[in-house]
């Protein structure tokens, strides 16, 4: 909150000063939730080990959050650079990256959807 206020402080005399305390407040904020990683991956883990074949299936849906979340932040960055275009063009990317994670889950769907008919 306070790089946030800091950066809106600032933004109007110095713009530049402002997008790179607001880049900083984002980095400290990463770090700050780093170590809770742990915990989520042990819970992964013993999702995957519980699912046996089905664990590829896991492995998607962590690339597509992992892709959507690494999209939303670069676009959150450009934006507070005031880079709004590009936000643009990183959201985009971030979408066509999540399709091309998720064909081969949809091909196998469509399989089997198939199959049943």
């Amino acid at each position: 909150m306070a790089c946030a206020f800091l950066a809106l402080a600032l933004r109007r005399d110095n713009p530049a000063f402002a997008a790179l305390i607001a880049l900083t407040g984002s980095v400290l904020i990463f770090f700050m939730i780093v170590p809770r990683f742990g915990a989520a991956l042990e819970m992964i883990r013993l999702i995957t080990d519980n699912l046996g074949s089905g664990a590829a299936y896991v492995t998607t849906v962590l690339k597509i959050i992992g892709i959507a979340y690494a999209a939303e932040f670069g676009a959150g960055i450009c934006a507070d650079a005031g880079e709004t275009g590009l936000a643009q063009r990183v959201e985009l990317a971030g979408k066509i990256l999540i399709l091309a994670a998720a064909a081969p889950v949809v091909l196998t769907l469509l399989r089997q959807v198939l199959t049943v008919l």
